[in-house]
């Protein structure tokens, strides 16, 4: 709990040192296979927009590897190729994203659950020097078997080329049917160069028998 609450307490202090500068939107489109017992391959691709949700922000795709080392751990590691756009300019070039981390499940009950998930990123481009990003996250889901609408939360910290920064989630899945899952949700997510955004996220997300939470980044 004193995690938590230090993460809550880097939302103050996000929304105090970076204003807003944005309202932008994210829209996921997710594909889960999973091939073996324990091991998911999740398809990934996402489509972002910034000035106001005017103008084309970025685009990547790539395979994310899943794998259920204990009952409450997972390994994680992925790799996106992304075209970038620059603000104003709309000049685009190509980002190298390569990462790797873990999640576990910290809080287990009944009706909701906590996940920590820890993760290190590197970034490669000819655009700018490389370098490497770390963050910290913990995400509240609500559980329940039957259940259509599952909200979450979540509470990250990021640092990236010595800078501290913070995003802060808040929204809520909806289980279509079999093997579907939506979502929807609001982050304010700060930024190391400039101020924040307000985001507008949606995800769509076609998976198998195993089930992971939604996430928007």
């Amino acid at each position: 709990m004193r995690l938590l609450f230090g993460l809550l307490f880097g939302a103050t202090l996000s929304f105090g040192q970076s204003p807003v500068k944005d309202v932008e939107s994210l829209h996921i489109f997710n594909l889960n296979l999973d091939f073996k017992p324990g091991w998911t391959l999740q398809v990934h691709s996402r489509v972002r927009t910034f000035e106001n949700m005017g103008s084309f922000n970025q685009f990547r795709i790539g395979p994310i590897l899943q794998v259920q080392l204990r009952p409450r751990l997972i390994g994680l590691a992925g790799y996106y190729w992304m075209d970038q756009n620059k603000r104003v300019i709309h000049q685009d070039f190509h980002i190298h994203r390569i990462w790797t981390g873990a999640q576990f499940r910290a809080l287990q009950r009944r009706r909701w659950s906590v996940d920590a998930r820890t993760v290190m990123e590197r970034f490669v481009s000819a655009e700018f020097k490389d370098y490497f990003r770390f963050r910290n996250r913990l995400m509240w889901n609500a559980n329940g078997s039957g259940r259509k609408w599952l909200p979450f939360a979540s509470a990250e910290i990021l640092r990236q080329q010595e800078i501290w920064y913070g995003r802060y989630t808040v929204g809520t899945q909806y289980r279509a049917g079999r093997g579907l899952v939506t979502a929807f949700g609001y982050e304010y997510r700060a930024s190391p160069l400039g101020g924040g955004s307000h985001i507008l996220a949606t995800l769509i997300q076609f998976e198998g028998f195993r089930r992971m939470p939604p996430t928007f980044e």
